[in-house]
């Protein structure tokens, strides 16, 4: 009998059909392509089948203007050691994917025999043939599907079923794979990191970029110190009808006040139910107060003013008081102060990490580097280092980090929004103002928020691929679910956040054009002038 696995490549579908004909190795896992198959005569032999389907992706993306996230389906049918011939694996193989494509996605397929368990890896193309339609797999009910049907033709071809394996395990034999609990762990990495910094900000921030994330019950420094915009949510059942052309009208907690905030500096997020707002830090807005003889009177507030009605005033309450950490994987925050360390002085709660921080001389020269870099890679090599340095010790079925939501991209992510808000306003702004360097300068810092965004996904695209080869090659650990979990929330938001800076910088090289041509046109004015003359 065979299993079968099943995954979307979003990565590149050359990649995969690459590695299932092994032409790296000289066709060497494919005993010289000797059991390779390409089911559509268009595509002609199975080694040239990626540029057919790069020439297809090419043509789709110019009738419709769009690049399909999902490159190819694949697909892995493995067979017990010993129950089957290669010959065998390629006519069991071929028939199970005839009858799930069913003629319509055209495929690649290869048997590899560089293992006991022969296995046959089977890339399909994801539109059909003709109609274009995407084939749209819901894996949670159609890979048992696919199953059943692998289990029927094994069946009809004489093979017995494979018996699951019993996975009970005693408590003293889990108790031996068992690492750190979560409180051991953050007290390791308390105790290592506070020695190493110089400030409690950088002891926030090293656990930031080691995706723990950390409440303490004061508000973020960027709250305070921001100096071009303050940013906060706002919940529906404080807007008001519009009475400004252009402004929502959005009621000031516990006051009859309502402030007049331009609608580009607004964006909807949780099904239209709360707003994020991005306000610059100079600006006033007009406030408008509804008496109850009909009366409108009106007055501005300022940004400090919104500060303490949306922000600071509720903090406190809304936040619980002390230091608390929550881990990649931990469902809840841990109160740190429960945990007893003998480095930083007894307990490990907010004040006595302070004492020990505001004790050091200077930075570690290796945590400053972690501080400073962007590099994606260099930062997981850093997370690694840490937890090896602190001695932390992980179970035997401890999870990747990259199966995770990562924090510090969002992080990253929730800045770059900012600013393309914050640009958003202002160029509703200069519609009047017609400033070329406030236009030079929004796009020079759109460049550098594009650069840093495009970095990281040009390094996370990089990283899907190479979990996407150890898909392929059966890495311990690496599951499907997880690839695509990882993708959905680090990848896609990522790539969301570019398009709106990247079209948010169209906008403001279509007004320095115009910008140019009004400048060229004053220009050849005055120079009839000066002819008349």
């Amino acid at each position: 009998m065979a299993t079968v696995k099943g995954w979307a490549i979003r990565a590149s579908a050359t990649t995969a059909i690459a590695y299932v004909l092994d032409l790296k190795h000289d066709l060497e896992k494919t005993t010289g392509g000797y059991l390779t198959h390409s089911s559509d005569p268009r595509s002609g032999p199975p080694e040239f089948a990626s540029e057919t389907w790069k020439r297809w992706r090419e043509d789709r993306i110019s009738q419709t203007g769009q690049d399909p996230k999902i490159q190819a389906y694949h697909f892995i049918q493995s067979f017990e050691p010993g129950t089957v011939v290669p010959e065998q694996v390629f006519d069991i193989s071929k028939q199970w994917a005839d009858e799930i494509t069913q003629g319509k996605y055209p495929y690649v397929l290869a048997v590899h025999t560089d293992k006991k368990h022969l296995h046959a890896h089977i890339v399909v193309h994801p539109f059909e043939k003709g109609t274009g339609k995407m084939w749209d797999i819901f894996w949670r009910n159609d890979l048992g599907k696919f199953r059943a049907v692998s289990d029927r033709i094994c069946k009809e071809n004489g093979l017995t079923v494979i018996q699951p394996k019993s996975k009970a395990r005693t408590y003293n034999e889990w108790l031996e794979d068992a690492g750190d609990g979560q409180q051991t762990r953050i007290r390791k990495l308390i105790d290592y990191v506070a020695p190493r910094v110089t400030t409690y900000e950088q002891f926030k921030e090293v656990f930031a970029r080691m995706n723990i994330r950390i409440e303490d019950g004061t508000l973020p420094a960027e709250a305070n110190e921001h100096l071009s915009a303050f940013s906060f949510t706002a919940n529906r059942v404080l807007f008001g009808p519009e009475k400004v052309a252009g402004c929502y009208s959005i009621r000031m907690p516990r006051t009859q006040n309502y402030i007049q905030i331009p609608k580009e500096c607004i964006r909807w997020i949780y099904h239209d139910q709360v707003a994020a707002i991005t306000l610059p830090i100079e600006q006033e807005f007009q406030t408008l107060r509804f008496e109850k003889d009909g009366s409108i009177v009106k007055g501005t507030v300022g940004i400090k003013e919104i500060q303490e009605y949306f922000q600071e005033n509720n903090y406190q309450k809304r936040t619980r008081q002390g230091l608390r950490m929550k881990l990649p994987y931990g469902r809840r925050f841990l109160k740190t102060q429960y945990i007893r360390s003998d480095v930083i002085g007894g307990e490990c709660s907010l004040e006595n990490v302070k004492k020990r921080i505001e004790a050091n001389q200077e930075t570690d020269p290796e945590m400053l580097d972690f501080l400073q870099t962007d590099d994606l890679e260099k930062i997981e090599n850093g997370r690694k280092a840490i937890y090896k340095n602190a001695d932390v010790k992980f179970a035997k079925w401890h999870r990747d980090p990259w199966q995770d939501r990562d924090w510090y991209l969002s992080y990253i992510r929730d800045r770059a929004e900012t600013s393309w808000q914050m640009i958003e306003w202002e160029r509703a702004m200069r519609k009047e103002m017609k400033s070329r360097p406030g236009l030079m300068e929004s796009k020079e810092k759109l460049q550098k928020e594009i650069k840093t965004v495009s970095d990281l996904i040009e390094q996370l695209e990089k990283k899907v691929a190479k979990m996407e080869v150890d898909l392929i090659e059966h890495t311990e650990g690496t599951e499907p679910e997880f690839v695509e979990r990882y993708i959905k929330e680090n990848l896609d938001p990522l790539i969301q956040t570019r398009d709106h800076l990247i079209q948010e910088m169209g906008y403001i090289n279509k007004s320095l054009m115009d910008l140019d041509r009004f400048e060229k046109y004053e220009k050849r004015k005055a120079e009839r002038k000066e002819v008349v003359r």
